[in-house]
């Protein structure tokens, strides 16, 4: 049985836990907001009490895909259309936004990765590695399962999993929720991990990233910040800083 949630709940959530869901700005200000104002770290069992876990069903697994938080709001103005400005994404709503859906992906981790795991397996997939190498991450998902898939039907799957095919499904309106193909508001619009990239000037996206970076885990930091382009911008908001 897989963890019978939504994809924006966290498990068990209870009190003021179960703010953590799709409304990024709601759940950082009723669950997070006070964490961070008191230097507490957010990925510790001085923010997310083990008590918010609350009964759970045996036998059960969870699976859990993260993105990129910048990406993540970049992804949300455009289907939102909430701080859309001219077919882009608006510079100061993506710089709110931003740290605050890091903070929240950032508990989101840790309460799978420690407290979850303590009772229940929990498996945690990247949307980057998805799209990179899917045929890996697909069978890596089916082991965690417990399922068997011969290679012909795995590439079955990834091929009817593919932005294509996705594109194809939402035009004749097959995906859940609102379908807007072709559209700036489609589901599926470029499905590759560093499109947001391209929605804002470089100063902002350092100015952005490093006011992720302190609110991220330990080890979103490595997925998401230890690469060429963010060390690029990471390098020009410290020039700014000293000269």
């Amino acid at each position: 049985m897989i963890g019978p949630i939504g994809k924006h709940s966290m498990p068990g959530a209870k009190g003021a836990a179960n703010e953590v869901h799709i409304d990024i700005k709601a759940g950082y200000e009723a669950f997070l907001k006070h964490c961070v104002k008191h230097g507490i770290k957010i990925w510790s069992e001085a923010c997310v009490l083990p008590e918010y876990l609350g009964p759970l069903p045996n036998n059960t697994r969870y699976v859990l895909i993260l993105r990129d938080p910048r990406a993540v709001v970049v992804s949300w103005v455009h289907y939102s259309g909430k701080g859309l400005v001219k077919g882009k994404a608006s510079e100061d709503y993506v710089t709110e936004k931003v740290p605050q859906c890091a903070a929240v992906t950032s508990v989101r981790y840790y309460w799978h990765d420690e407290l979850l795991r303590r009772t229940h397996p929990s498996l945690i997939l990247f949307y980057e590695d998805l799209v990179a190498n899917p045929v890996d991450e697909y069978y890596r998902l089916a082991s965690f399962l417990d399922v068997n898939l011969e290679p012909d039907v795995m590439f079955g799957v990834v091929d009817q999993t593919s932005a294509a095919s996705m594109r194809k499904d939402e035009k004749h309106h097959l995906l859940p929720g609102p379908n807007r193909a072709s559209s700036d508001k489609a589901k599926v619009r470029s499905a590759t991990p560093d499109a947001f990239r391209e929605e804002v000037s470089a100063r902002a996206w350092a100015n952005i990233t490093a006011a992720m970076a302190p609110l991220l885990h330990p080890a979103l930091r490595m997925k998401w910040l230890y690469n060429d382009l963010d060390v690029k911008f990471l390098g020009l908001k410290e020039h700014r800083r000293r000269h």
